[in-house]
């Protein structure tokens, strides 16, 4: 392991995620005290009632479909205020699959994919991105309308924090304590992210990543795709555009049919999303909702989309 380009690593790291995060939280706080607020949950109301999940959580899910950081902050301070529940969370996280697919696949997915595949290909690139999202929403609103029980959080909005800027405050003073509110959050889960974040960077660096491309390996050898499939798959361990662009330069050069590329994209999506939950997921998800309700978040985002990928694959590998 280069401690130099581990060091490096980490501080790209913390200069993409932090910026993001404070902004998020800021969001959040501007739109918690604007008098719009309850407009924003009017896109996710209908499936917020379906999954029994309490009112306000329709603002967060709604925010997926713009900002996950903004989002998940929202969660987080729900949580915090004790309007939510542990197990409101996890069905949240389920269910916030539904706006984060519109909003990945219409800000990235669809852009890159349609331009690297063309119509056809990238068509079905985006309906497996779309239907694996759909799935686990689904999954998640089920799950929550046996977990959560009738009138479960359905009724009330949560206690009103006493740090809540006051309707007859001026527009200053609530910025300014929005402003307030967003550095104190902030700070906090900076203090617990930024270490968190450095552990499990070293530890991929050590050779985690590397271990996971060599599984890899024996697969590509079963299901009939080229070694320099692996190409693609090191690609997705930085970038997803930079795995699909790797999968249209080997499908040119290898000749691959359409279900080919589509198996590469499955896998690597698997890969991206697997290592994303714990470099980036599991030090925000900490410091968003602490060690225990952290860790549960992230290996139910983690073993849901896996799960989800499993099956994808299997059913293209038939469909071959």
């Amino acid at each position: 392991m280069d401690l130099t380009s581990t060091a490096m690593e980490i501080f790209r790291f913390f200069e993409l995620t932090l910026p993001y995060i404070f902004l998020g939280f800021l969001i959040a706080n501007l739109i918690k005290v604007s008098k719009y607020f309850r407009l924003l949950g009017l896109p996710m109301a209908g499936i917020t009632r379906a999954a029994k999940l309490p009112p306000l959580c329709a603002s967060s899910l709604s925010m997926f479909l713009f900002n996950s950081w903004s989002a998940m902050g929202m969660m987080a301070d729900h949580f915090k205020e004790k309007a939510v529940e542990d197990r409101q969370v996890l069905v949240m996280i389920l269910v916030a699959n539904l706006p984060k697919s519109i909003n990945s696949i219409v800000f990235f997915l669809a852009p890159v994919s349609l331009s690297v595949f063309g119509l056809w290909a990238g068509g079905a690139l985006i309906s497996i991105e779309f239907g694996l999202c759909l799935a686990i929403g689904l999954a998640g609103i089920i799950i929550g309308r046996f977990l959560l029980g009738p009138g479960t959080g359905a009724t009330g909005s949560g206690p009103v924090p006493a740090d809540q800027p006051a309707a007859s405050q001026d527009g200053k003073s609530r910025l300014l304590l929005c402003v307030r509110n967003t550095m104190k959050e902030f700070l906090k889960t900076s203090l617990v992210m930024v270490p968190t974040g450095a552990i499990i960077i070293v530890l991929l660096d050590l050779g985690v990543q590397d271990a996971s491309l060599s599984f890899l390996t024996p697969v590509l050898h079963r299901v009939g795709l080229p070694a320099s499939s692996l190409i693609v798959f090191g690609a997705s361990l930085v970038s997803q555009v930079a795995a699909i662009s790797s999968t249209g330069t080997i499908a040119a050069k290898e000749g691959l049919a359409v279900i080919d590329c589509l198996l590469i994209f499955v896998l690597s999506r698997s890969i991206h999303r697997g290592i994303g939950s714990f470099r980036t997921g599991l030090p925000t998800n900490v410091a968003f909702f602490g060690k225990s309700l952290g860790t549960k978040v992230t290996l139910v985002d983690f073993a849901s989309t896996q799960l989800g990928m499993m099956a994808a694959f299997l059913i293209l590998i038939m469909l071959r």
